[in-house]
């Protein structure tokens, strides 16, 4: 009797050491995440490595699969119906859907399984935070050497910030998460100076990314969290009062840009630009309008396969439910919006879904105008939904 019970014990302790070690993994994976100039990025690389030493321990939660086969059954099938009779095979678009999707599965089978999800949630915003800070600087950085930093642009058309990433659509997007849950802990908690210093760091990594599907992103975000604390007073004011000051900075900001150049162009000029229509606008108008060729070309119902829109409008779709039901088709754009639909109203039920929600609907609406299907922190927020509420502690998130 006591044998089993000690082999029990033993038994638990192991699993709460892989979670642990699951848990700091996963912080390591989303600062990772943050610099992509290479391929296999180094998030890939950890994740192949983190797989290779505990792939014995892993474990999937059976609710989880049966979610990720909504994107691993289309993803078979239109490889499939594809290459056999319409020879279009992109392997490594192939092996990099299924490798995201893998890791969706295996970050929501820990979400659902670990204890103190807000502790979690908080570091793993750290971590996300310190990675983009990381990449503001290094635009700051580069400065001194047009726009390079280690043989790497980190500035690219004029003043766009893309960082250590390979597209400024990219980086803002993924500075909006961490953006908006700084502000958030400043709204919550009284003498929260560093979080909205964050949150004015990271607002002005997004601003200088010149992407305005981030700004729409950052912008679709606030107000969806301004509209959440209508119902809380006190946080209401609070909100207003830093948005003011960040209004105020945004101001005095604006009024000294006309008289800033970096790099030989005008700051202001550069930004009005920029909100208009741009001459490649009509490239990628056209692109988005090939989804319709590419289904009466290849199959209506599989689609062209993963990586194949490119094929035929030879430059990427530029938005994620273009590209999907152009390689998927309508069964599998069908059971993506299935996908999409669970994961919205998983994180709308969730303990958490007054800091998720502004950040899950902020990067669906960016999505309508980038092709986000390849962004890793995409699938990270996506796993988000089915954090539990602490069973222990009695935290709040924030």
């Amino acid at each position: 009797m006591n044998t089993k019970s000690n082999h029990y014990i033993c038994n638990m302790s192991r699993k709460q050491i892989f979670e642990k070690k699951m848990e700091r993994f996963i912080y390591l994976y989303i600062f990772l995440s943050g610099f992509v100039f290479i391929e296999p990025s180094l998030a890939e690389l950890a994740f192949s490595l983190f797989l290779l030493l505990y792939i014995t321990n892993v474990r999937v939660d059976t609710k989880i699969f049966a979610l990720s086969m909504l994107l691993f059954v289309p993803c078979f099938l239109s490889t499939y119906i594809s290459q056999t009779f319409f020879h279009l095979l992109n392997l490594r678009f192939v092996l990099i859907d299924l490798y995201l999707f893998f890791a969706f599965t295996i970050l929501s089978s820990h979400m659902r399984k670990n204890l103190s999800p807000t502790d979690m949630i908080n570091k793993l915003m750290l971590f996300w935070a310190m990675s983009g800070v990381i990449n503001i600087f290094a635009g700051l950085l580069s400065l001194k050497n047009g726009g390079k930093l280690f043989g790497i642009e980190i500035l690219i058309y004029g003043l766009r910030l893309k960082g250590f990433f390979k597209d400024p659509n990219v980086l803002g997007a993924f500075l909006v998460p961490p953006a908006i849950f700084y502000l958030s802990r400043a709204v919550r908690y009284k003498k929260q100076v560093l979080s909205f210093l964050t949150f004015v760091v990271l607002s002005l990594g997004i601003f200088f990314t010149f992407s305005r599907a981030a700004w729409l992103n950052y912008t679709i975000s606030l107000l969806l969290l301004l509209l959440i604390k209508l119902f809380k007073p006190k946080e209401l004011k609070r909100l207003f009062t830093l948005l003011i000051s960040l209004s105020v900075i945004a101001i005095l900001f604006w009024e000294v840009s006309a008289s800033i150049e970096i790099l030989g162009v005008n700051l202001q000029t550069f930004f009005l630009g920029r909100t208009g229509l741009q001459d490649y606008d009509k490239e990628r108008f056209a692109a988005q309008k090939e989804f319709s060729n590419i289904l009466s070309s290849t199959s209506l119902i599989f689609g062209a396969g993963p990586g194949n829109y490119e094929t035929f409008a030879k430059m990427s779709a530029h938005s994620l439910y273009l590209r999907y039901i152009g390689e998927r088709g309508l069964f599998g754009f069908l059971l993506f919006l299935i996908f999409l639909l669970i994961i919205v109203l998983r994180t709308s039920r969730s303990k958490y879904s007054e800091l998720l929600l502004p950040l899950l609907i902020g990067q669906l609406v960016n999505s309508l105008f980038i092709d986000s299907l390849h962004w890793r922190h995409f699938w990270v927020l996506f796993s988000l939904a089915f954090v539990k509420k602490d069973e222990a502690l009695k935290q709040t998130i924030l």
